[in-house]
């Protein structure tokens, strides 16, 4: 499989889909949605003026805005969502 490079989210149909550099898409559906986004931290974006600014999260491809109007960020594996989640934790905590 070539490098996903930027993915969205269909919320009414719960469905995450990424774009991958060779120009094939790849549909992730069913189970959870950290699992289809591949963000198991639940990583959220802050919105300014509506849309998704996140300053210091690196390595996502997208978002995904679910039907409660929550933005999460979706990563192109689940090894770069863990890599953020990391990242996040250690500058929250030290």
């Amino acid at each position: 499989m070539s490098r996903l490079i930027s993915a969205t989210y269909h919320p009414n149909i719960e469905v995450a889909e990424f774009i991958c550099e060779d120009g094939r898409h790849l549909l992730r559906s069913g189970g959870t949605l950290p699992w289809r986004i591949n963000n198991p931290g639940d990583l959220t974006a802050r919105k300014v003026d509506g849309v998704p600014a996140p300053r210091k999260a690196k390595g996502y491809i997208g978002f995904a805005t679910t039907r409660s109007g929550r933005t999460f960020l979706i990563f192109p594996d689940e090894d770069a969502g863990r890599e953020e989640l990391k990242a996040n934790l250690k500058r929250l905590h030290g």
